[in-house]
């Protein structure tokens, strides 16, 4: 598999050359999680789909295949029991990892319109939007392990690029639970904290964060986050100062 340096070059190139704009943090990091995913970078392919630089398991319609554009592949229909029935269809072939990052940036955010606010909406959206078919017996099921292998690719993915995890779910929290800020703590720095670092050790504890710390790696990846979505343009530094306070309240507007 590709590196997730790598990975995130093709991810922002192919997006950048479809949309004629540079993707923000969460748009880049879950066209190259869903990527990541679906196919290892294009290097989870066998026998004719090798070299195909399809990154999103990309269908091409029914057999027969044009050799020059798709090939063809064995994928699988889930069953009410659980269980699941292999068919044969055809799937896109690329001249390149950037042009098959594109077709996923494309069919993502353009064609079913996902908007990438967490992990569980992401994947929800997929499924009701026929991304994916998935495996489990019912719809909740089928989101539910998509959400988990999602979840882990992701996680993989920002440990190795030194990144915040994206928000496990849109009230920002973790499943079942809602932040709650600490008695003391600023109340313009809690909610994107928890956005910024809801998968991570500590990220419920939202008071902690306040004007004027320095060299904090909490703050830095507060910084990384808001300089993603375009709202933060000053130095990852730990530091939060004036232009980090300024952000934050942009965010929260």
């Amino acid at each position: 598999m590709a590196s997730e340096t790598d990975a995130r070059k093709w991810a922002t190139d192919g997006f950048t050359s479809y949309f004629g704009r540079k993707p923000t943090l969460l748009e880049v990091q879950f066209l190259q999680g869903i990527a990541r995913l679906e196919t290892g970078y294009g290097a989870g392919w066998k026998s004719e789909g090798v070299g195909s630089w399809n990154m999103g398991a990309v269908q091409a319609g029914h057999a027969p295949c044009n050799p020059a554009t798709s090939f063809q592949y064995v994928d699988s229909h889930p069953n009410p029991d659980g269980t699941s029935t292999p068919y044969t269809i055809c799937f896109k072939r690329y001249p390149g990892p950037t042009e098959g990052m594109a077709d996923v940036a494309r069919i993502l955010y353009k064609q079913m319109a996902i908007t990438p606010t967490s992990i569980e909406a992401v994947s929800t959206q997929m499924y009701d939007k026929h991304y994916y078919e998935g495996f489990g017996a019912t719809r909740e099921a089928r989101i539910a392990n998509h959400v988990k292998a999602l979840t882990t690719n992701l996680k993989a993915m920002t440990d190795k690029l030194g990144e915040p995890m994206p928000p496990a779910t849109d009230d920002g929290g973790i499943p079942g639970e809602s932040p709650k800020p600490s008695p003391g703590g600023s109340p313009s720095v809690a909610p994107v904290y928890f956005l910024a670092l809801s998968s991570t050790p500590g990220a419920r504890d939202v008071g902690s964060l306040h004007q004027g710390m320095r060299n904090n790696a909490t703050v830095r990846m507060v910084q990384v986050f808001l300089k993603g979505i375009m709202f933060y343009h000053g130095q990852i530094d730990g530091d939060h100062g004036p232009l980090t306070e300024a952000a934050i309240r942009k965010f929260l507007a």
